[in-house]
């Protein structure tokens, strides 16, 4: 059988051949949006970017799929040998998993601090104490009557204590 691949008809090859080759154009296609110079406005970009970064995580899903399968067809399955691909796959799969539960808490937090604000910001809209600004407002109108001069009842400037 020369120059014939000898794990061509096992489940895992194909599984990684399909993985590989998704992850692959998925990914290209990802880079080549993201490096395109194409002028955008704020929102539209900032949706192109979350679009992206969604599809990103499926070429990692596939690409972790992938390099699962290639472990497991080039490790031999002897009784001594198993470990070493549940060792391989475990570390793979745990350091990604971490990775993806982490970044998903981080986003769960931040649409709850997003939602919250938007909440306040809705009830307290016209409410002097919920701005968020209101210590530069409450700084610049104390600099405001600082900086005019006091008057008398009749238009006179005068000295302030």
């Amino acid at each position: 059988m020369k120059g014939k691949s000898m794990v061509s008809k096992t489940i895992a090859f194909k599984v990684f051949a399909i993985s590989n080759n998704i992850a692959l154009f998925i990914s290209l296609s990802i880079v080549i949006v993201l490096v395109s110079i194409i002028p955008f406005k704020r929102k539209p970009h900032m949706r192109l970017l979350s679009i992206a970064h969604k599809i990103m995580w499926v070429a990692i899903a596939f690409m972790a799929s992938g390099y699962v399968t290639a472990t497991w067809m080039i490790l031999p399955h002897s009784e001594g040998m198993q470990w070493l691909s549940v060792i391989l796959i475990a570390l793979g799969g745990g350091s990604l998993g971490t990775i993806f539960i982490g970044l998903t808490v981080i986003l769960v937090e931040r649409w709850l601090r997003k939602f919250k604000w938007k909440k306040t910001r809705k009830e307290g809209a016209n409410s002097y104490e919920d701005s968020q600004n209101s210590d530069v407002e409450s700084q610049n109108s104390r600099d405001r009557l600082l900086l005019t001069p006091a008057t008398t009842s009749s238009g006179k400037a005068c000295e302030r204590n």
